[in-house]
């Protein structure tokens, strides 16, 4: 009986895009699924909320992420798919990567040009945009950008690499 021998998931490219579309996919709906309680929730108050700004600032992140997060569940859907097929495409694995890493890069930066627009709104709109507050909440701004620009190159390159050194 011949052992099947197992590979770590960063050594496999075809279980690295499921994953990741997995993980982009899955963001994607929890993101939704909580707009539309936070919706909920505001529908149901007895009371306005506590200030426009305050829905505003709601109403704000809410039409970015309803625009977005179905992009990115359909993004993942794609890597699913690409990773579900990876063994039957003989040809174009490289190209088909390098597709859905340029479709990435394309809606983050589409998110982080409507996200700062957020931001700008929520600095403008609460007593934690004045002063070194501000100056925080861009920090915290930045290091969200800098952990979603990681999460749509690294595995994205690691997959193109192996993808690379394989078709050599």
């Amino acid at each position: 009986m011949k052992q099947k021998t197992k590979v770590p998931l960063n050594e496999n490219p075809k279980q690295m895009c499921i994953g990741l579309g997995a993980g982009y996919a899955g963001f994607g709906i929890i993101a939704l699924a909580m707009t539309e309680f936070q919706k909920f929730l505001l529908s149901r108050m007895d009371q306005p909320a506590p200030d426009k700004y305050f829905t505003d600032i709601m109403s704000n992140i809410h039409s970015v992420w309803e625009l977005y997060m179905p992009l990115l569940i359909l993004l993942g859907l794609l890597f699913i798919v690409f990773g579900l097929t990876f063994n039957r495409l003989k040809k174009h694995k490289y190209k088909i990567s390098i597709f859905l890493g340029l479709l990435s890069l394309i809606w983050l930066t589409g998110y982080t040009v409507k996200s700062i627009e957020f931001i700008r709104l929520f600095n403008a709109t609460t007593p934690f945009g004045t002063g070194h507050s501000g100056i925080i909440t861009y920090i915290f701004a930045g290091a969200g950008l800098l952990f979603l620009f990681a999460m749509f190159t690294v595995p994205q390159y690691y997959i193109m690499k192996k993808i690379k050194s394989s078709e050599t």
